[in-house]
């Protein structure tokens, strides 16, 4: 996976040949975080869960912020209500124990991702 992630933070959405490719990776990126949103974090299974779970949200949030200017108004969008309902969601007592746990770690990691998006 950790390679996959890898691979696909460097395709870029301006070349034709990977257009096919990286529209996949972004509908799968979303799916994983609106499956950590809207499934796993308010089950609260995830605040005994392994550091790699969050990993992987924030390699899908990371990669959807890797070329935001790339996609259209409602894309950007809907990247930022996304990454804001998962930061609120790493943040929530459903799946963090305290300050020091993993997905307050993630949360901060994510905060800085939507900053960077700008407005």
């Amino acid at each position: 996976m950790a390679f996959c992630s890898t691979l696909l933070l460097r395709v870029s959405p301006c070349s034709e040949a990977s257009a096919y490719l990286y529209g996949k990776a972004f509908h799968y990126a979303k799916l994983v975080v609106i499956a950590m949103v809207d499934t796993l974090i308010p089950c609260g299974i995830m605040q005994s869960s392994p550091e790699l779970t969050f990993l992987h949200a924030s390699a899908a949030a990371k990669f959807l912020t890797q070329s935001a200017s790339a996609y259209s108004i409602t894309q950007q969008l809907e990247i930022k209500t996304l990454l804001y309902q998962l930061s609120r969601s790493y943040s929530s007592p459903d799946a963090t124990i305290d300050h020091i746990h993993a997905p307050a770690r993630h949360a901060a990691h994510i905060n800085r991702l939507i900053d960077d998006l700008g407005p």
